[in-house]
C-alpha cells in the first residue's frame, strides 16, 4: 500500500495544528509564533500557565467573571488582553470584544497588536475569515462575518456597541489618579453604568490589573465578592509569597518569576513599603482607620553591628494558640534608646504552636538577650508560661524575664493608646525589613482592618514603656532641647497632647508605688 504523498502529509499535518490551536491557547501561542511578533515568542512562566489555567475555565463557560492581581511587568497583558482575546476571536469571528485601559492611547495599542495579528496569515487560516476592508482603525476593527474588538479608554462613551467579552487592563495610569477619590468615584460608575451595560446576557468579564488603591475597580470587586453580592474567581499573584494558599505553591516569599525578576530588582522596590504593598504584593494600604496616618511611620536602615550597647531590648508577644487558621502569634523585638524612643527592629507573624512559639522566644531571647519579654496576662499566657518553664527545666538556662501585662478589661484601642502617642510624636522607628508590609498595613488600618495582631503587640510596649529603664546617653551625643512635659504625656507636633498610658494604667500603678512606699514605712 502506498503511503500518502507529501502534499498529503503536509495538509494533515496542517489540519492537527489548526485543531490543536483552537483547544488550548498554549497551542494557539505555538502556531502564531510564526509571525514573529513578541507576542507569542516566549514559552510561558509558572505564573503564566496558572494564568492561562484560569482563561481557558472562562472560555470554557466554567466560570463567567476573572480578576487576575499582579505586578507590575508580569507579562498579565501579553497573555490577556492579546493572547486570550485574539485566540477566542479567532474561534469566533463573529462576536464581539470590548477592551478598555486607563488611557484611549493605551487601549489603541493593544488594539495595534492585536490588529497586527489580525491580518497575519495564521490568524486568518485558524479563524477562516479576514478583516473587513471598511473596518480596520486602530479603535475598532472588524471581520467579514460581522465580529469586532473595540478599544475604549476609560471614561469614554461606548453606548451603541454591544460585547459578548469585555476586558479592563489597569483602570489606573498612575499615583495621581490612585490618590483622588472623586477619580476612582468616576471609574467605579463609568465600569457599571458604561462598560458593563455593554455585555449581552451570558457574557463574560475579565479584569487584569496592577493594584493602586482600596477603592481601585478591582478593590471595590473584592469587597462585592466578601459580601457575595458578586461571584468572581479572583488570580492574586504577589510579587513575593505571602500565604500559606499561594496559587503557585510558593513557599514563604519566594519570588514571582525568578527567571526574569532579579535580586537586585526585588530589593529596589521593596525600598519603598507603600508601593512594595499596593503595586507588587497587591495588597494596598490605605488610611481606613483612625489610629495613626502614614505619615508617622518613620523608617530607618538596620542599626549597625556596633548598636547594641546604646539599646536596652524588650520583645513583645501577642499569642495565638491556633495552628493554621485564625489570629497569628506575632513577636516584635524593639530596642529601646537613651530618649525612650522605641525602634522596631524585628517581626515574626506566624501561625504556629505554642512548643514553636516557645522555640523561637527562647531564639530572640539568646539573639537579643531582651530586659523583659511582654505578654497579656490571659488564659492564653498562662499556658504559654507553663509550657515556657516547662522547656527551661530541662535546660541550663534561666527562662527570659517573661512580664505580664494585666488587661483590665480594656478594648483594643485603649490597650494601644500608648504606643499611638509614641506613633503621633515621631518617636517609633521602624527597620526596612521585608515584614515592614504587614506592620504598616495593620497600623493604618487599626481598629477596622482584617487583623490587628501586630498592634497588640506594639500596644504591650507602649503600655510597659514609662516603666523600662533607659539605657545611658551615647558619648558625644547631646541632650535635644525638648519638651520637658511630665513623664506620662507626650506632645504632639501639632500641639495636642496625648497620654502615653491609659489613665486606668497610670492610676493603678499609682495605687501600686503607694503600697509600695507605706510598706517600707
Amino acid at each position: 500500500m502506498n503511503s500518502p504523498a507529501p502534499l498529503q502529509q503536509a495538509a494533515a499535518r496542517e489540519l492537527l495544528r489548526l485543531l490543536r490551536a483552537k483547544e488550548s491557547i498554549a497551542s494557539f501561542r505555538e502556531y502564531m509564533a510564526s509571525t514573529f511578533s513578541p507576542d507569542f515568542q516566549n514559552e510561558p512562566a509558572l505564573h503564566h500557565l496558572v494564568m492561562i489555567h484560569e482563561l481557558e475555565r472562562l472560555e470554557r463557560g466554567d466560570i463567567n467573571r476573572l480578576l487576575i492581581l499582579a505586578p507590575p511587568g508580569s507579562a498579565k497583558s501579553t497573555y490577556c488582553s492579546i493572547q486570550y482575546p485574539l485566540w477566542r476571536f479567532a474561534k469566533k469571528p463573529h462576536e464581539h470584544i470590548l477592551t478598555a485601559s486607563n488611557t484611549q492611547d493605551l487601549a489603541e495599542n493593544f488594539n495595534r497588536r492585536r490588529r497586527s495579528m489580525c491580518i497575519s496569515p495564521e490568524w486568518m487560516r485558524l479563524s477562516g475569515t479576514k478583516l473587513a476592508e471598511d473596518l480596520q482603525s486602530l479603535g475598532h476593527f472588524g471581520t467579514e462575518k460581522h465580529g469586532s474588538i473595540r478599544a475604549a479608554g476609560i471614561g469614554s462613551s461606548i453606548v451603541g456597541n454591544r460585547s459578548h467579552l469585555n476586558v479592563l487592563d489597569d483602570p489606573i495610569k498612575g499615583v495621581e489618579e490612585a490618590l483622588s477619590a472623586k477619580t476612582l468615584d468616576f471609574q467605579w460608575d463609568w465600569f457599571n453604568n458604561e462598560f458593563r451595560t455593554r455585555l449581552v446576557p451570558g457574557g463574560k468579564e475579565l479584569i487584569v490589573s496592577t493594584r493602586w488603591a482600596k477603592k481601585d475597580i478591582a478593590g471595590r470587586i473584592l469587597e462585592l465578592v466578601r459580601n457575595g453580592q458578586e461571584n468572581w474567581t479572583v488570580l492574586r499573584l504577589p510579587m513575593t509569597a505571602d500565604s500559606p494558599n499561594d496559587p503557585l505553591g510558593r513557599a514563604f516569599d519566594e519570588v514571582l518569576w525568578p527567571e526574569y525578576f532579579t535580586p537586585q530588582h526585588i530589593a529596589e522596590k521593596r525600598r519603598s513599603p507603600l508601593l512594595w504593598a499596593t503595586q507588587f504584593q497587591q495588597t494596598p494600604l490605605d488610611e481606613s482607620g483612625s489610629w495613626i496616618s502614614y505619615e508617622h511611620l518613620i523608617m530607618e536602615d538596620s542599626p549597625n553591628i556596633g548598636f547594641r550597647k546604646h539599646f536596652n531590648f524588650v520583645v513583645a508577644i501577642d499569642l495565638a494558640l491556633s495552628v493554621g487558621k485564625g489570629d497569628f502569634t506575632v513577636f516584635v523585638v524593639a530596642a529601646i534608646d537613651w530618649l525612650k524612643r522605641v525602634h522596631i527592629i524585628h517581626l515574626d507573624r506566624k501561625r504556629t504552636s505554642p512548643e514553636d512559639t516557645v522555640t523561637r522566644l527562647v531564639q530572640l531571647c539568646d539573639l537579643y538577650e531582651p530586659s523583659e519579654v511582654l505578654i497579656d496576662d490571659d488564659n492564653s499566657s498562662r499556658v504559654f508560661k507553663t509550657v515556657l518553664h516547662e522547656v527551661y527545666k530541662k535546660s541550663k538556662f534561666s527562662p527570659p524575664p517573661l512580664h505580664l501585662m494585666p488587661m483590665r478589661g480594656q478594648e483594643k484601642e485603649i490597650r494601644a493608646t500608648a504606643i499611638r502617642a509614641s506613633f503621633l510624636a515621631h518617636n517609633v522607628r521602624i527597620t526596612k525589613a521585608n515584614w515592614n508590609n504587614d506592620l504598616i498595613r495593620e497600623c493604618l488600618e487599626f481598629p477596622t482592618g482584617e487583623h490587628d495582631d501586630i498592634v497588640d503587640a506594639l500596644g504591650l510596649i507602649g503600655r510597659r514603656l514609662p516603666f523600662l529603664s533607659a539605657p545611658r546617653r551615647p558619648p558625644g551625643v547631646e541632650d535635644p532641647d525638648e519638651d520637658k512635659d511630665a513623664n506620662n504625656i507626650i506632645r504632639e507636633i501639632d500641639g495636642k497632647a496625648h497620654l502615653n498610658i491609659p489613665l486606668e494604667d497610670l492610676f493603678a500603678n499609682r495605687d501600686a508605688q503607694m503600697r509600695r512606699r507605706n510598706n517600707r514605712v
